[in-house]
């Protein structure tokens, strides 16, 4: 072989043969400097052929392999053969990794040389490949193109419980649990036949008989040639996952329902609060409310029962209920009404009720009135339901939540049963007596921070049980029905303040005719006045409060009243400023008063008014003042006449402040504006009667004012500075009898130039 080798290279076949080996070739001389190489050869070392020919073998190899080399050709020198592995280094500096084999023979060696370094590499990567596949959390097991198994890891008998010994040489089948369908099989076959990936969702079955889902992904092991060997399949264990997507599905579509529900019954609030807002009628409200909450359209509750706080908010009543008593007449009123025409929404519908419901329920208004409460009792329900500020759910006489002990009453016999527990239930006995059951709700009827109610709906008559979501839907409406009702009570109360002043403007008409029938004008002048400076006050006050709530209220029916109103008052006091009359003021009638207390509830009528006008009342008020003898009707008009004058005086806006002090045995009232102020020549005359610089009004406001100061034994005094402001003072004695007016009659002016 060696002989042929020799002779290869002076032969063209042999030198064609030898340059096409895929291994590296190197011919020796007998001192083992190179003599001749093939191209592989060459690539291999990296040196070109004239670099590489003449050089000693050894000096190509890493010093370890030259020593290992050399101790192996003193020890293979009698077979002829030596087979190592060494380092050749490259002739860029880099080392590569050979398996080499030497024949030695008549004094020459060849060198055959085999590149190993992307063996070992390749020998390396499997040994991690092997070592992550038996550490994967993924179950992982190989079979050959017959689909049998020759390889798992331990994940694989963790997943199915069988272990390697057990399913070595078998087919997967024994997985199979029934329920994969035909057609995802023959997918998977059909591509991994075809030498494709398939990647799905199979539920399998573990050896114990448990089934278990998995993602599955088989891939196609292919050799050099592009041919399949084998298959590997990575299972891994999705069927925590598959539970929790199933339950969020069911939670999903729960939770659509659910929403899809609050959704239509906001829809059948907005519906029936713009129904409700556009009544003004209480009663008519008050039925509307009760239809909504019962009818099938609306919330579908069998019976509701409506309770009242009344105006001092001391006791809360029933006041109308709607539903039937008994199965038997609840079949025949929904049968009743299932004839009743469907309009084109539930607003209309719902008032196509009113007809039907006007002559029933007699046995559930009569347990409705029964129903009452003090709000101080917070034995009841409906009591701590308001109070709380939130909706009971009673279930079989117990409402969860309440947060203390409580005392029950039993109605009628004076018996109570004290409820102690720290997360108390509250069994309410009074009100399932008269309901004849213990499950029902209570919701509370409030309106901003007052109580206007509550509402108690129950289903006697099918038993369904009241679900949390049918208390918050309820809870929502309370809102609703509480601005309902308050609007017309609002409504109610502005038409009889309507007839009030129209009462009063025809007993007015009525006094001024009395007046111009009357023998002389000083007689007419004397009463007229009187009237219209009486009348006047109240008159302003009544404009004003009715100002203000056509700001707060919404309902256009209940805005155009009090344009009505507005417009009545702005009358009076038109009719009254023309009314050119005087009459000395009547004595006061004392008593002792709090005058801090006093000032605070007057500057509510010109609150509105000073906001609209950009002013900022101030108030230092003396925190030790004591009580005053004083007439407080007539002190009261007063006041109101100084602070009008002053925001008149204040067009543009500005600060009107209010004092109160002790000076001695006097206390002092002070009412400061920074309004255009009084000329100096008009100072002295502003105490006149009949004297005024505006353009309508009687001139009788200032003196009425020191006429009624003068007759408490008390002093007004005023300083002003144009374009700076005006300061009215008065001065009030602590002890009846008392004076500390010095020259009685004079007027407290005070030169604006001090």
């Amino acid at each position: 072989m060696v002989d042929r080798l020799l002779h290869a290279t002076g032969n063209g076949i042999y030198r064609s043969i030898v340059e096409h080996a895929t291994e590296a070739i190197l011919l020796l001389d007998k001192d083992s400097l190179i003599h001749d190489a093939n191209h592989r050869a060459i690539s291999l070392l990296g040196y070109s052929r004239e670099d590489l020919l003449g050089k000693h073998l050894l000096d190509l190899m890493e010093d370890e392999s030259r020593e290992r080399y050399q101790n192996l050709l003193t020890n293979g020198s009698a077979a002829g053969n030596i087979f190592t592995q060494v380092k050749f280094r490259r002739g860029n500096g880099t080392l590569v990794e050979s398996e080499i084999t030497a024949s030695h023979l008549n004094g020459h060696a060849v060198i055959f040389c085999r590149d190993v370094s992307r063996r070992k590499v390749l020998e390396e990567e499997l040994r991690n490949l092997t070592s992550v596949v038996r550490a994967s959390a993924d179950a992982v097991f190989i079979m050959d193109t017959q689909g049998m198994i020759y390889f798992t890891n331990p994940a694989f008998e963790r997943l199915t419980g069988y272990t390697s010994e057990e399913v070595l040489g078998r087919n997967p089948q024994i997985f199979t649990s029934g329920q994969v369908s035909r057609e995802v099989l023959d997918q998977l076959w059909s591509a991994i036949r075809a030498g494709r990936e398939w990647r799905g969702e199979l539920t399998n079955r573990r050896k114990n008989g448990e089934v278990y889902e998995a993602d599955v992904t088989v891939t196609p092991i292919k050799d050099d040639d592009g041919q399949v060997i084998s298959f590997l399949t990575v299972q891994r264990d999705i069927t925590h996952r598959k539970r929790l997507e199933r339950q969020l599905e069911e939670y999903t579509e729960t939770l659509e329902k659910r929403v899809h529900s609050r959704t239509e019954a906001l829809s059948k609030m907005r519906e029936i609060g713009e129904l409700l807002h556009s009544v003004v009628s209480l009663d008519k409200v008050l039925q509307l409310i009760l239809i909504a909450v019962t009818a099938g359209d609306g919330f579908r509750f069998n019976r509701a029962f409506l309770l009242l706080v009344d105006e001092n908010e001391e006791t809360i009543s029933g006041k109308l209920a709607i539903g039937p008593s008994t199965p038997e007449e609840a079949g025949r009123i929904w049968h009743e009404m299932s004839y009743l025409p469907k309009r084109g929404n539930l607003a209309e519908t719902l008032e196509s009720y009113l007809v039907s419901a006007e002559n029933e329920n007699f046995e559930v208004n009569r347990i409705v009135h029964s129903l009452s409460a003090s709000m101080k009792d917070e034995s009841s329900i409906i009591v701590r339901a308001i109070k709380e500020r939130r909706g009971f759910n009673v279930v079989n006489g117990h409402a969860h939540g309440i947060s203390r002990g409580i005392v029950l009453r039993y109605p009628g016999s004076g018996h109570t049963v004290q409820v102690d527990q720290p997360s108390a239930e509250l069994c309410n006995v009074t009100i399932s007596k008269y309901l004849g059951t213990n499950n029902f709700a209570v919701v509370p009827l409030l309106w901003r921070d007052g109580p206007v109610g509550c509402l108690i709906v129950d289903n006697l008559i099918n038993r369904e049980p009241i679900a949390d979501a049918s208390l918050w839907v309820l809870e929502l409406f309370a809102e609703q029905a509480a601005l309902a009702i308050t609007n017309a009570r609002m409504v109610a109360r502005l038409e009889r303040d309507k007839y009030r002043i129209q009462s009063a403007y025809r007993d007015l008409e009525d006094s001024k005719d009395k007046l111009v029938e009357a023998q002389t004008m000083a007689a007419l002048g004397r009463m007229t006045a009187t009237v219209a400076h009486e009348i006047r006050t109240p008159i302003v006050a009544i404009g004003g409060f009715a100002k203000r709530l056509s700001h707060d209220i919404r309902d256009r029916r209940a805005q155009r009243m009090l344009d009505i109103i507005r417009s009545e008052a702005l009358r009076l006091e038109e009719t009254l400023d023309a009314v050119l009359f005087y009459v000395k003021p009547s004595q006061p009638q004392k008593r002792e008063c709090n005058l801090n207390e006093l000032l605070e509830t007057l500057s509510l009528y010109f609150a509105q008014e000073a906001s609209e006008t950009h002013i900022d009342m101030v108030f230092e008020l003396d925190p030790n003042l004591p009580q005053v003898p004083l007439d407080d009707r007539q002190i009261r008009q007063v006041i109101l006449n100084v602070i009008q004058n002053s925001i008149h005086a204040m067009q543009d806006g500005g600060t009107l402040t209010i004092r109160t002090r002790l000076e001695g045995d006097q206390v002092v009232v002070e009412i400061t504006d920074t309004g255009c102020g009084i000329p100096e020549e008009i100072l002295p005359l502003i105490f006149k009667e009949f004297f005024t610089t505006k353009n309508k009004g009687t001139g009788l406001g200032l003196h009425v004012s020191y006429q009624i100061i003068k007759n408490h034994g008390g002093k007004i005094e005023i300083e002003s500075r144009v374009n700076q402001g005006t300061t009215v003072r008065i001065r009030l004695p602590l002890h009846p009898g008392s004076h500390s007016v010095e020259g009685g009659d004079k007027l407290g002016v005070v030169d604006e130039r001090r």
